[in-house]
C-alpha cells in the first residue's frame, strides 16, 4: 500500500459507499467481543493509539483546530471512558460518558458520515476502529461500575460538558459537539 495515498490530505469528490452488509458484520463482531472478549484495559489501549494516531495525522494536515480537537461526543468518551478503565476510577461522570459513547458510537456508525476520502485512507480506518473501540470501552465500563443514575445527574452532566464545549467553539470558532449549526447538509434551514 502507498502511505502517502493512505495518509493523503486532498479531499476526494466523495466518502466511501459502505455496504450495509459490512456494517452489520461489525455491529455483530462489536457485540460478540463485548460479550465473550473482556479486556477492557486493551480496548483503552486500542482506543487512545487510535486517537493519537488520527490527532497527528490532523496536525501535520494542519487542520487540527477545525476538525481534529477531541471535542466531539465520541472523542471525549473515548479519552474519559479509556483513563477510567486505565486507572480504575469509579465515577458517575464516566459511567454517564459510556452510555454516551455507546449511543453515539452506534448512531454514527449506521450513519456512515464519513469524511470524503477514497478507500483506503486513514480516517476510513479510525472511522470504523475508533468507534468500535468507543462502543467496547464503554460497554466495558459499564459492566464494571454499573449503579444508578438520575435523570439530574445526567443533565447536569450535559450542561457542563456542553458548556465547556461551547465556550471552547465561541473561542476557536468551530462547531465541536455541533453546538453553534446542525449538521444539516444542503438545508436552506442550516444557515438561519
Amino acid at each position: 500500500m502507498d502511505l502517502t495515498y493512505f495518509f493523503r490530505t486532498v479531499e476526494d469528490a466523495a466518502a466511501p459507499k459502505i455496504p450495509i452488509w459490512f456494517l452489520a458484520g461489525l455491529l455483530l463482531v462489536l457485540l460478540l467481543l463485548a460479550a465473550y472478549v473482556k479486556a477492557p484495559k486493551l480496548y483503552a489501549v486500542i482506543a487512545i493509539g487510535l486517537q493519537i494516531t488520527i490527532l497527528c495525522w490532523y496536525g501535520l494536515s494542519h487542520i487540527l483546530i477545525p476538525d481534529g480537537l477531541p471535542l466531539y461526543h465520541c472523542r471525549i468518551s473515548l479519552w474519559v471512558v479509556s483513563i477510567g478503565i486505565l486507572f480504575n476510577i469509579r465515577s458517575k461522570f464516566i459511567l454517564w460518558l459510556s452510555y454516551l459513547g455507546i449511543a453515539m458510537s452506534l448512531m454514527v456508525l449506521l450513519m456512515r458520515d464519513m469524511d470524503p476520502y477514497s478507500f483506503p485512507h486513514i480516517t476510513n480506518f479510525y472511522y470504523f476502529l475508533g468507534h468500535g473501540a468507543i462502543f467496547l470501552i464503554s460497554a466495558s465500563y459499564i459492566e464494571r461500575y454499573e449503579e444508578k443514575l438520575s435523570v439530574k445527574q445526567s443533565l447536569v452532566y450535559a450542561l457542563l460538558l456542553h458548556t465547556a464545549v461551547l465556550g471552547i467553539d465561541i473561542l476557536l470558532n468551530s462547531n465541536y459537539a455541533y453546538l453553534r449549526k446542525l449538521p444539516i447538509i444542503n438545508s436552506p434551514t442550516a444557515d438561519k
